[in-house]
Formats: structure tokens, sequence, C-alpha cells
């Protein structure tokens, strides 16, 4: 076993602790926030009635200084949608355009916060550059603990399980060692697609995969298509998808874009294809669907997938809860095996 290696992995713990902690912890929280903020607003289930909800949209844009910008499902409980308006606010309707919540309930400030925390502990890019930091250096913590335990002289190799013998304090770190060995591969993709994924747009443009950029369509034609009908011809491009969302037009774009789930979609809610629709005419400008992409597209489209566990659907995403809760007892263990450490030194010393 490496004296350097494990001084390296001990040193790398006890800085990024509290930011791998703030991961772990958030990132168990949120894995089925969608379900929680829906599940704390009461409504009846509504099957989804497109022309319902472009009925809303309009009344809800009717003779007052304000516009629906998007539509969004909530990812939570079926056909439920979030409508975003042009003060800042939203509205969350069924799927019968009824309205259930016009502003954010505390439920939803609350998975708000934890969201943010996780994704750049609350100070913007200042936060997403050390989130980016620590998650390379958990990463490869990972593999330097899986160096430690399995290399050639790892107590592992040597001793699969802990010897009576050993003092508490050995035992403890063997138990650490081998509890760690346990789930160290499905770790590293959790934490490797966490920092692909804080990285996204630089991955995307190392492998070319960008998506194709939509031009300003302001003046094709003189009619005016509804949401329902542009919702109707977007859905009917890519046979049995789902509307995840859609972009509202503007006067200096007019076009709707739609994002869709296409079956098959390892994407649990929000699908990543595409289909952009003219508001003026109501012909398709462009269609994208997901099962058509190139390779790169598919990987970096795949990355929050299996971050989340979505890639595995229901199971998946538990397993991915009790991955986190994997991580959370091995820092802790980490942390105290630390504190018994200086404890003895300074026992030492007094002695």
């Amino acid at each position: 076993m490496s004296k350097r290696l494990l001084a390296l992995h001990r040193w790398m713990s006890l800085i990024f602790a509290v930011f791998w902690l703030a991961q772990v912890l958030t990132g168990m929280f949120i894995t089925f926030h969608w379900e929680a903020r829906d599940l704390a607003i009461a409504g009846a289930h509504q099957r989804t009635d497109l022309v319902a909800i472009g009925r809303q949209i309009s009344s809800l844009e009717e003779g007052k200084d304000v516009r629906v910008k998007s539509v969004w499902t909530t990812a939570g409980r079926a056909d439920r949608y979030y409508l975003n308006l042009s003060t800042g606010e939203k509205v969350r309707i069924l799927g019968d355009g009824s309205i259930i919540e016009y502003s954010l309930a505390d439920s939803s400030r609350f998975f708000n916060t934890l969201v943010r925390i996780h994704h750049n502990l609350l100070v913007g890019d200042v936060g997403k550059t050390i989130i980016g930091i620590s998650g390379i250096l958990l990463f490869f913590n990972l593999i330097i603990a899986f160096n430690i335990a399995w290399s050639r002289r790892g107590m592992l190799k040597r001793q699969p399980w802990p010897s009576k013998r050993l003092p508490s304090r050995g035992r403890l770190f063997h138990f650490h060692l081998l509890f760690g060995a346990v789930a160290v591969i499905p770790a590293l993709i959790l934490v490797g697609s966490g920092v692909l994924l804080r990285y996204e747009s630089s991955v995307a443009g190392v492998l070319g995969a960008e998506l194709p950029k939509i031009s300003q369509v302001a003046d094709s034609g003189t009619g005016h298509v509804t949401f329902s009908e542009a919702a109707s011809t977007a859905m009917a491009a890519i046979p049995g998808s789902k509307l995840t969302s859609v972009n509202m037009p503007t006067e200096e774009n007019a076009f709707y874009q739609f994002r869709l789930l296409e079956p098959g979609e390892l994407r649990r809610a929000y699908g990543k294809s595409y289909v952009t629709v003219n508001a003026k005419n109501g012909n398709i400008i462009s269609i994208f669907p997901a099962s058509e992409a190139p390779f790169a597209i598919s990987f970096v489209n795949a990355l929050y997938a299996i971050h989340v566990g979505e890639a595995g659907g229901l199971l998946g995403r538990i397993f991915i809860t009790v991955l986190g809760l994997w991580l959370l007892i091995l820092i802790v263990l980490g942390l105290k095996l630390w504190w018994i450490r200086t404890a003895a030194k300074v026992e030492t010393h007094r002695n």
C-alpha cells in the first residue's frame, strides 16, 4: 500500500468533504423532487387536452400585459404542466387547463433551493466551478481508494475480511475499505456522468454534438396558428411522442419550438426530440428525433439519464438514491477515522 496514495486520499477527503456531503445529500433528496412537488399540490388527474390548455393560455394573456413564454411538463404526476409567464410567475395547471397553483408553493421553493445547492452551492458561477473541481477530485479519489484496497499490496488483496486481532481503529479502516469496494464502479459512473454534465456544453463542443440552431421566422405567412394546432402537428411528426415543453412564439421569432419525449428515450420526462413549427402557417421548420441523433449527441443526451438513474427506470432511480446513501456513509466513516487518528495523536503527545 502506498503511503503517499493514502495520504493524498486522506487530505483530499478532508478538504473537500463538506462539498461532497452537500452534493450527496442534495442529490439524494432531489432524485424524486418532481414527484414530491406534485404530491404537495392537490388536484384530480385530468388527461392532457391541448385545446383546453390553449384556451387557458389565451385567457391568461387576454387584455393583460402578460405573455405565456413557455409550457413545461411538471414531470411529477401525469398530465400536469407549468405555464411560465413573462412576469416571472409560474402557473401550474392540470391536463384540462384548470389552474391548481398560481405561484410556487413552499415545497417547491424548498426543492428549488436543494437543486440550486446541488448545481452551484447558491453562489452562481463560482459555485459551479467549485462543484466541477470537487466532482473531478471525488472521481479520482474513488480511483485512489480502489487502488489502495485492491492493489498487489492492498489490504483487501491480502485479507478480504477484517481480523479480530486488529485494533478497533484498524478494523474500522479495513471496513471502510471493504465498504468502499462494494460499489466503487457504479459510484465512478455516477460521479463521472455528473462531472461531464457540469461541463456539458464543453463536452458537446468537443464532440461536435451541438443541435442545429433555428433562424428567425418573422414574416412567413399571415395567419396565426394556435398552441393546440402547433402541438398536434409537432407530436404527429414524431409518432407516440409526449409533450415535454414548448417555447412560445414572439414578435421576433414567429415559431413554436417543441421539446418532445420520443418512445424509447432514456429520459423519463424531459425528452430530447425537437420539432419547430411556424406560427404563421403551421408548417414544420425543422424536426430532430432523438432516435436519429448521431452517436455524439446521443452520448451527451444520455448523461443526465445515467446520472439520475432514469436510464434504469424506477429501479435505476432507487439505486441511485441508495448509492448516494453509500457515498454518505463512506464519507462519514472516513471522517470518523480521521477524528480517531487525530485524537490518538493528541493523546500520544500528552503522554
